[in-house]
C-alpha cells in the first residue's frame, strides 16, 4: 500500500490524528525516506482495523503523556503517540493535519532541554533533527 493511501485509510479512522516527526518532514520536504508513519492521538479507538495495536507507557521525552503505541504492518508501521493536546499543525486539500516545522522546532529544542549534559549521543541526535526543522523553517519562510 502506498503512503497516502494508508495515511487517508487513518484519517477514515479518525480525524483526530496529526502526522508528525519524519512523516511530516517527508511531507515540507525535507527528508526523502521516512520507514514509518509518526503519528499523535488522543485515543487509539479503531485503530486495531490497522492491525494488532501494542501500546505501553514510556518515560522517553518524545512522549507527554508516557503513552505509546506501535502497529507493525508489511508496508509502513505506525508509531502511536496518544495525548491530551494534538501538537500545532496545518490541513492539506485531502484533510491531512502535519505538524508545523515551527511545532517541530519546539518540540525538539524541548525534549533537549530535558536531557543531561553527558547524555551527549542522544543530545546529538535530536540536535540532527532541530536542525534540520530550523534550517528548513527559514527557507519555507523565505520561499512564502
Amino acid at each position: 500500500m502506498e503512503r497516502n493511501e494508508l495515511i487517508r485509510i487513518i484519517y477514515n479512522i479518525s480525524s483526530d490524528v496529526v502526522i508528525v516527526g519524519g512523516s511530516a518532514q517527508l511531507y515540507y520536504g525535507r527528508k526523502e525516506i521516512a520507514k514509518d508513519i509518526d503519528i499523535v492521538v488522543k485515543s487509539l479507538k479503531g485503530f486495531n482495523e490497522l492491525g494488532e495495536v501494542k501500546h505501553w507507557f514510556t518515560k522517553s521525552f518524545y512522549s507527554k503523556s508516557g503513552k505509546r503505541a506501535f502497529i507493525r504492518r508489511n508496508d509502513f508501521n505506525i508509531d502511536i503517540f496518544i495525548e491530551n493536546d494534538l501538537p500545532v499543525f496545518e490541513i492539506t486539500e485531502e484533510g491531512f493535519k502535519y505538524e508545523t516545522l515551527e511545532s517541530m522546532a519546539t518540540f525538539y529544542t524541548n525534549v533537549i532541554s530535558k536531557y543531561k549534559t553527558n547524555q551527549f549521543k542522544q543530545i546529538e541526535f535530536i540536535q540532527k533533527k532541530l536542525d534540520l526543522v530550523n534550517t528548513n523553517i527559514t527557507q519555507h519562510e523565505s520561499n512564502s
